[in-house]
């Protein structure tokens, strides 16, 4: 008895391990935590830091019409402020 418990056990763990290896559970999890919404027009679009890929998707949304302004906080470091990115976009 003891042994068949302790097999269920091994093969419990053993797939939960498989299964965080394969990611699962974040995928899961990211589709709760991010949910694709409709868009809507906003006061301003906020590019946290990240790669390339943010700010391209930021682009398009401003260009799209989705909000006024480009909010880059951290950009002055380049000396790039967030009012003369938007004026160049």
């Amino acid at each position: 008895m003891k042994k068949k418990l302790l097999f269920i056990c091994l093969g419990l763990i053993s797939i939960a391990v498989i299964l965080y290896w394969l990611k699962v559970p974040h995928l899961l999890i990211g589709r709760y935590l991010a949910p694709s919404d409709n868009l809507s027009r906003a006061d301003a679009i906020v590019v946290v830091s990240g790669d390339s890929d943010r700010m391209r998707q930021a682009i398009d949304l401003y260009k799209q019409g989705y909000a006024p302004k480009l909010i880059l906080p951290g950009a002055a470091g380049d000396g790039i402020t967030s009012k003369s990115s938007k004026e160049s976009i």
